[in-house]
């Protein structure tokens, strides 16, 4: 099993989502993993970051719902997170079927996978 940072995704448009995977050389190539962790990770955002299965914007998609980290919360440990696992099918994820959008502009997540 390995563990594999994906970067921050920084969503320069609400409403416009941006593929997970936008930090690969090829965002389009299928990354198999077992989990996947989204993450907020900066304490001065404001707004909810938005996790979805698919590109189209919009709640049909949602698959969960970050919220705004509060004051001090980097300090502190306390960061909103979404961790998708699949216990009893290995790699059966593809973190390019994922997408982030924003309700405020260059808001974001960090994204990290296991790959069995």
């Amino acid at each position: 099993m390995s563990v594999r940072a994906h970067g921050r995704i920084t969503v320069p448009s609400g409403g416009t989502p941006v593929r997970a995977t936008s930090n690969e050389s090829d965002a389009s190539d299928r990354v198999p993993c077992h989990s996947i962790m989204f993450q907020r990770n900066v304490s001065s955002e404001t707004g909810r970051v938005y996790i979805l299965k698919g590109s189209t914007a919009g709640f049909a998609n949602v698959i969960a719902v970050l919220a705004a980290p509060t004051v001090g919360s980097t300090a502190t440990g306390i960061l909103a997170s979404a961790t998708f696992v699949a216990n009893l099918s290995p790699n059966a994820f593809n973190l390019a079927e994922f997408y982030v959008d924003v309700e405020t502009n260059d808001d974001g997540c960090i994204i990290s996978s296991v790959r069995s």
